[in-house]
């Protein structure tokens, strides 16, 4: 890890993602009262007065074997990686049901780390239980610090130990950009993140649902930084089976519409179901940034090529000729530096600004070719528009009848601008139409 990291590690159900929420401040991990609801290795940036750090929660995690939860044996793979990795781990134990036989185990498995390891002790809820506390020293990792995680009392004391050796953070970094990879369940969403990090990170199963979550990654890619958040698969609603389900798909949307690049999954060899459109739709409608993965291709086995692939999605949404479309495969790394290299120049290309004069020029050029048609003997006329905004590019036409401009030719207009301002490739474009008033004119 780049950043300096806070590894939250417990056996299930002690209140690791309450505890992550209070210090959050927000609602962001999933929590149950059903063992092994957090299994994804979820990870949260985190500013704490002068410091900053990456924040992990683990999931509740064993390290002896059980059956009872499901993937038990990934995670902990995963989460030993993350522990020799972390600057600083908490082991958060429940202060109500004491040691636990789990809590020892863990504790054993912790004991190379003994020296960047606090043990929290969580729930305990009224401060005069506090001594109680004293138990957990036989675990071997110094002064339990008492918390409760619903309450928020003892946070602040157990967040001030973990970052008492850190680094003050660097202000004059810039943001990282934002990418959510979406799609329908098991197209590869998983396995694409991990290749895009270049290491296992997330757990890849063809089990539908094995990403709950929406896991938020850290990395930096040739200078450039990124937030990667890999998302749970997007269902219908009827095919929704429990509440923690419908959670997922809340979050999912949530990465959707905060995202400055949306990934779009799809499975080349089940290419362009009705949920793989309705996941696109919901990225254009959020106005996003947009690239197309067509995953898998190491498993096209026939005479198509990725040319073939391509077309059919342009030829059945038409829309989405003018966003990239890349056809690979994550299992086999393949177009993942291409996905990589091609964000950030769509991000900073999507910011451009088409001066007033450039924009009229190409309106008086596009209505001589084509005018708008007329309606009921009433002429539509385009006087003169303007740019003005840039996430998403927005552009204000001003007309005399707005209502008289048909969806063709609106879609006409857009392309035209495209042709014209090839710049917006991967964005989205906003156009208004508004009547003209009778003292505007074009502002430079």
């Amino acid at each position: 890890m780049s950043h300096a990291s806070v590894v939250i590690i417990g056996r299930p159900n002690v209140g690791k993602s309450t505890l992550i929420n209070r210090i959050l401040k927000k609602r962001k991990s999933i929590t149950d009262d059903q063992p092994g609801v957090t299994r994804d290795i979820l990870e949260y940036h985190v500013k704490w007065k002068k410091h900053s750090f990456n924040l992990v929660d683990t999931g509740g995690v064993f390290f002896e074997k059980s059956t009872d939860i499901a993937f038990q044996t990934d995670i902990e793979a995963l989460v030993d990686g993350l522990l020799a990795e972390a600057s600083r781990i908490v082991l958060l134990t429940d202060g109500r049901q004491g040691i636990h036989p789990m809590d020892s185990s863990i504790a054993h498995r912790l004991r190379p780390y003994r020296a960047k390891t606090i043990i929290a002790v969580n729930k305990v809820d009224d401060p005069a239980q506090s001594a109680s506390t004293s138990e957990f020293f036989q675990l071997g990792f110094g002064t339990p610090i008492a918390v409760s995680a619903t309450q928020g009392s003892g946070i602040d004391n157990l967040i001030e130990e973990c970052v008492k050796h850190f680094q003050p953070s660097n202000s004059s970094i810039p943001e990282a950009i934002s990418l959510s990879i979406v799609g329908r369940p098991n197209v590869g969403k998983s396995s694409l993140t991990n290749a895009l990090l270049n290491r296992d990170r997330v757990i890849v199963s063809e089990t539908s649902g094995t990403t709950r979550d929406s896991v938020e990654i850290n990395f930096s890619y040739k200078k450039q930084s990124f937030l990667l958040i890999d998302t749970a698969g997007l269902r219908k609603k009827s095919k929704m089976a429990d509440s923690i389900e419908f959670y997922s798909s809340v979050r999912t949307n949530h990465a959707i519409e905060s995202a400055d690049v949306c990934i779009v999954v799809l499975d080349a060899t089940d290419l362009l179901r009705d949920q793989d459109k309705r996941v696109i739709e919901a990225a254009l409608s959020a106005g996003r940034r947009i690239i197309l993965f067509v995953n898998k291709w190491d498993l096209i086995d026939d005479e198509l090529t990725k040319s073939d692939v391509q077309n059919r999605i342009i030829r059945e949404i038409p829309r989405l000729e003018h966003y990239p479309i890349i056809v690979g495969s994550a299992s086999e790394r393949d177009q993942i530096t291409k996905i990589l290299d091609i964000v950030p120049k769509i991000v900073t290309d999507g910011q451009t600004r088409i001066s007033t004069p450039q924009l009229n020029q190409f309106i008086t050029d596009t209505i001589r070719r084509n005018p708008p048609p007329s309606r009921n003997s009433r002429p539509v006329k385009v006087f003169y528009g303007t740019q003005v905004g840039t996430v998403p590019p927005e552009f204000v036409l001003f007309v005399n009848h707005p209502r008289l401009i048909k969806n063709d030719y609106e879609r006409y207009l857009e392309n035209q601008l495209r042709l014209r301002f090839p710049c917006f490739f991967g964005n989205p474009l906003v156009i208004k139409y508004k009547s003209r008033g009778l003292t505007d004119g074009p502002t430079e």
